[in-house]
């Protein structure tokens, strides 16, 4: 089962974590995806700290147009 959570929302870009869980809930993985409406690929880091560096330079793109 898997289970997302939005971390951060911001000028139509979204930092979502994504956690899978295995039979007894413990968490098999986790991974980072960033969605915006502005490019229809959505990039998948397994750390935070790449995801949100990502999510900041993506907010800066869409802010800029």
């Amino acid at each position: 089962m898997s289970e997302k959570k939005v971390l951060r929302e911001k000028h139509g870009v979204t930092l979502i974590e994504v956690t899978l869980h295995g039979g007894v809930g413990a968490v098999i993985s986790r991974a980072y995806v960033i969605k915006s409406k502005r490019t229809p690929e959505a990039p998948n880091f397994p750390d935070l700290p790449p995801a949100e560096a990502a999510f900041a330079a993506e907010v800066k793109k869409v802010s800029a147009e």
